[in-house]
């Protein structure tokens, strides 16, 4: 009867009317909902009628009507809320949370920012762990409802849009929004909490290890809901019925429990290895880059086979698109540290040989450059032993890489990270060889000819430090401070080779410095500021350009 009232757009005044009068008993009294069982349904019911009611308006409706149904959706939230935190139990509040959702999907609403800090600070950090559990097997149920024909477990249509793109985009959609607002976040959410038993990382599995995984995390995904999920959320055969959007979600799931359920999901390797391998196969960009994701993850975490390892190596090596930078990056910084761990030692060698090898094959592109030096930087410590096979070219490469004037940002502050990456080598390789120098002291052998043996050439110190001159002087009065500040970080770093080689600095040849004095000087162009015109001062002029020529050989003529 109460359906069938409010259903009438002429009582939807009194209706929000009536929501105002209740959601101000209940700002009174917040265990109001809880006590009224007959309460809470009703009120959710109300929501099921309002999305059937928005469907079936369209947009022909009135102004008046358009408020009125903006105030309805937005009282009906705060009580499903007020609800949700009252009794967050089943039924009534885990089905008031995904009723919830439907607002993700379409909403008369512009600002949902307070649905948002309600899941995230409410919902996944503070609600107890059974609600929790609950909230995942009411997931599954919806993962469930959409290999069946009758969607029972999705609940009513949400709109005239979700409804023109038939029931089962409706449910993916819902699956979609369920993941991304409130699964995921919630289960990162007891895995990073301490009180939960652990931190992160605590759940990876490593032979003879006597870790456990994440306490609280391990409590909601149990063995009988490991079960539910390999079955209904990473079932390799199942990725047909599911649409691109839910795969990528769905990675991202396998991805976070991986990470802290490591032990848990042992005896399910060869399922999950399979469900993201054949997302690797995925046209769509996205989805290819979070099944890597998932894999370097899997590799970080279990015993792979070699050349799985290196086939996945090889082909992040070249994945050097900007669109999918960030995530190439993220599995790259999880595959990378796991190489020595995972690789017997002849392949790690093959994939520093990769390494070199896709860096000279495809040296003409600039962006797949930059990739693999940024891989360097970031993980100079797989490189140290090979590092003869990668400076000679990290030194040529830097003025390609801050060529002047014109330059990115990005592109000028990776060259100064190569040159303190070689510089700390260098500092890295004279503390190794005073520790040998002691331990040959008290009595030890020196093994023979090792990675600590090579010591950079005369030539190649003195085009670092010609190449950090002249970026500090083009980059000393920019007009953008992020790039001016660039000067003072080129000017420490010089002033650190010097001391770390100070043999080859006496016979150091700053010609480009002479070359911009002398130009300066002489009125003609140069990178170092604007010229002084010789009509204005020709004794000045030609004084400097002598002085110039008598300590650089001649200099530049004017």
């Amino acid at each position: 009867e109460a359906a069938a009232l409010v259903a009438k757009e002429e009582n939807l005044e009194v209706l929000v009317n009536g929501l105002a009068v209740l959601e101000a008993l209940v700002g009174s009294d917040p265990k109001l909902l809880a006590s009224r069982p007959l309460l809470g349904h009703l009120l959710r019911l109300l929501w099921h009628v309002m999305a059937a009611r928005r469907g079936r308006m369209g947009q022909t409706e009135a102004v008046s009507v358009d408020l009125h149904r903006t105030e309805e959706t937005r009282l009906l939230s705060l009580l499903l809320m007020s609800l949700a935190r009252a009794k967050p139990t089943p039924p009534g509040g885990v089905q008031a949370l995904f009723n919830l959702l439907d607002l993700f999907l379409e909403s008369p609403l512009n600002d949902l920012n307070f649905l948002n800090a309600f899941l995230r600070d409410e919902v996944a950090a503070k609600f107890p762990l059974e609600v929790k559990r609950s909230i995942l097997v009411h997931f599954l149920d919806l993962l469930r409802g959409l290999s069946t024909s009758g969607l029972s477990a999705v609940g009513a249509a949400g709109g005239q849009a979700l409804a023109a793109a038939g029931p089962s985009s409706q449910a993916q959609a819902r699956a979609v929004v369920a993941l991304q607002a409130l699964v995921i976040p919630m289960l990162a959410a007891i895995a990073e909490d301490p009180m939960d038993g652990g931190g992160g990382g605590g759940g990876t599995f490593r032979e003879g290890s006597g870790g456990g995984g994440v306490k609280g995390l391990a409590s909601v995904v149990d063995a009988q809901m490991v079960t539910q999920l390999m079955k209904h959320a990473f079932d390799p055969n199942a990725l047909e019925r599911f649409e691109e959007n839910l795969r990528v979600d769905l990675l991202r799931l396998a991805t976070l429990l991986i990470e802290h359920l490591g032990r848990e999901l042992v005896d399910h390797r060869k399922e999950l290895i399979k469900f993201a391998w054949n997302h690797l196969k995925s046209e769509d960009a996205t989805s290819k880059q979070w099944a890597y994701l998932n894999v370097c993850r899997f590799i970080a975490t279990y015993e792979t086979p070699a050349k799985i390892i290196l086939q996945v190596y090889v082909a992040l090596l070249r994945a050097f698109q900007p669109d999918s930078r960030q995530l190439v990056r993220a599995a790259l910084d999880l595959l990378v540290p796991a190489l020595p761990r995972r690789l017997p030692g002849n392949d790690f060698v093959k994939a520093i040989k990769w390494t070199r090898k896709i860096m000279y094959d495809e040296g003409h592109a600039l962006p797949l450059l930059l990739h693999i030096w940024s891989i360097i930087v970031r993980h100079p410590s797989l490189f140290y032993a090979y590092r003869q096979q990668f400076i000679p070219q990290m030194v040529q490469f830097l003025y390609r890489l801050g060529r002047f004037p014109n330059c990115a940002l990005d592109n000028r502050t990776l060259a100064i990270a190569l040159v303190e990456l070689i510089i700390e080598w260098e500092i890295h390789r004279r503390d190794r060889l005073a520790c040998a120098a002691q331990e040959a002291a008290l009595g030890g052998e020196k093994d023979g000819k090792g990675p600590d043996d090579f010591s950079l050439p005369a030539h190649t110190v003195e085009m670092m430090a010609s190449f950090l001159v002249r970026l500090s002087l083009f980059t000393a009065d920019h007009k953008d401070p992020l790039v001016s500040m660039l000067s003072g970080r080129c000017t420490q770093l010089l002033k650190t080779t010097v001391q770390v080689w100070p043999g080859h600095a006496k016979a150091l040849s700053f010609v480009y410095l002479e070359k911009l004095l002398a130009s300066n000087a002489g009125g003609g162009a140069s990178g170092g500021g604007p010229p002084r015109s010789p009509a204005t001062s020709p004794q000045t002029s030609s004084s400097r350009q002598g002085s110039s020529s008598s300590s650089s050989g001649g200099g530049v003529s004017a």
